[in-house]
């Protein structure tokens, strides 16, 4: 925040409890995070703000960067569960704990940093299946007396709904809290169908290979969906050890297994935004505030280069692959 937009950075920092918090720190001999739990513990900020300013620090170089687990998301699971109806909170809790937590935990052990976009979407499923049987309750009904009319009414009523609701109804059917013939159909939206006009798409990529305006990390953000059709998520969790240079000189980008040989100029703004997240010490390619740039704030930053809908850019080179090149090999190199 502090280096994309200082104004608004500096009345974060005049404006919030964040204030008292880093002054606070600027009175011991080194700011450590040991240093910055105290602090927050002794009631200079609250939770939310200190990990922000933990993530600004980290990001900045001024403190390391540090795994916060996924104490925040469990705390949220316990708030969400218990204010699910007493008939249907076991149920709950254990599609909570057993098919969502656990995948997730396994996640972040194998490597992916725990953030706001990692736990979003676990999130989501367990805040839908909290409201659906919030819901049954208010209409004197359970999860065993739901029928397939109760399911398409709530999502014919709340259509958002479907996405979120569907692996709990699954979950429900397959241990018996639900009759085991229901189901959630698939429905694609008319917005995931849309693409970007190919001929507005490469000349907008070849723009941002060209131009020296704006930032050069959002610049190749922009280009590694434009061309490549990489998920938003997906390019804003990338590491700077992803950007590679061989012994011969050629420039690569791990996007799936097998990595994509980047020509120029490409090549050289993918090496330029590594080596300035490793001279800032951190190990992302898009550093956000607390680890990787979360997807909410790559989708803001692109949208100030030209890319206003991330899935019409990336379903248009998707498109296109689909239509030449193998599932497999597609797969294993975009990911």
């Amino acid at each position: 925040m502090l280096w994309d937009d200082p104004d608004r950075g500096i009345r974060w920092l005049r404006d919030s409890t964040v204030a008292r918090l880093l002054l606070s720190l600027l009175a011991v001999p080194e700011v450590t995070h040991e240093a910055l739990d105290a602090a927050a513990a002794a009631g200079m900020a609250g939770r939310r703000a200190a990990e922000r300013l933990r993530g600004l620090l980290a990001a900045s170089g001024a403190l390391p960067y540090r795994d916060t687990g996924l104490g925040h998301y469990e705390d949220r699971v316990a708030e969400i569960v218990s204010a699910v109806p007493a008939a249907s909170q076991m149920a709950v809790r254990r599609y909570a704990r057993w098919a969502v937590t656990r995948p997730l935990q396994e996640r972040a052990a194998g490597g992916e940093a725990p953030s706001a976009d990692l736990a979003r979407w676990p999130l989501a499923r367990i805040r839908a299946a909290a409201q659906f049987t919030a819901g049954l309750a208010e209409a004197g009904q359970s999860l065993g007396t739901v029928t397939q009319s109760h399911l398409d009414a709530w999502t014919a009523e709340i259509p958002g709904s479907a996405p979120v609701l569907r692996g709990f109804v699954n979950w429900a059917s397959a241990h018996g809290y639900m009759a085991g013939d229901l189901e959630i159909p698939w429905r694609n939206s008319r917005e995931n169908r849309r693409s970007m006009d190919d001929v507005e798409r490469l000349a907008l990529a070849g723009h941002l290979l060209r131009t020296q305006e704006g930032s050069p990390r959002d610049r190749l953000g922009a280009i590694l969906v434009l061309l490549f059709g990489q998920h938003a998520t997906r390019v804003a969790r990338l590491k700077a050890s992803a950007v590679s240079l061989d012994s011969d000189g050629r420039v690569h980008i791990a996007l799936g297994h097998t990595p994509v040989r980047l020509r120029e100029p490409l090549a050289l703004l993918a090496i330029t935004v590594a080596d300035d997240a490793r001279r800032t010490g951190s190990p992302w390619l898009f550093p956000g505030e607390n680890g990787p740039m979360s997807s909410d704030r790559f989708r803001e930053r692109l949208g100030k280069v030209g890319v206003s809908s991330v899935q019409m850019a990336r379903n248009s080179p998707l498109a296109s692959f689909g239509a030449d090149v193998p599932p497999a090999l597609l797969a294993d190199k975009l990911g």
